[in-house]
């Protein structure tokens, strides 16, 4: 009985099994409480998928040089000029003898 009162005041995610619920008077409410755990671990794991997926997607988003506080290369400061890093120049001719080959 008490089970007839808490289901309407599921919230609306679960609307689709609540009325199937509704349609099979014949169901136990061991029955009932089963199909409402099973659509809460279904639930569960599509916020999970979903909260991944976001968090992948916040991860692949490229910075831009300002957002960072240290340059990649030498890690000093971003605000001098990259083209007068030593360090950047090697690397830049590792890089073509790499490409080039």
């Amino acid at each position: 009985m008490l089970l007839q009162f808490l289901l309407p005041t599921l919230p609306d995610r679960y609307a689709i099994t609540v009325a199937t619920l509704d349609a099979q008077p014949n169901l136990s409410v061991q029955d009932k409480l089963v199909a409402l755990r099973n659509r809460e671990d279904v639930l569960r794991v599509a916020k999970a998928t979903k909260d991944k997926a976001l968090v992948a997607k916040q991860s692949t988003v490229p910075k831009s040089p300002i957002d960072s506080t240290k340059y990649k290369f030498c890690r000093r400061e971003n605000t001098y000029d990259t083209n007068k890093c030593e360090f950047y120049k090697a690397f830049n001719k590792v890089i073509e003898v790499f490409t080039y080959k």
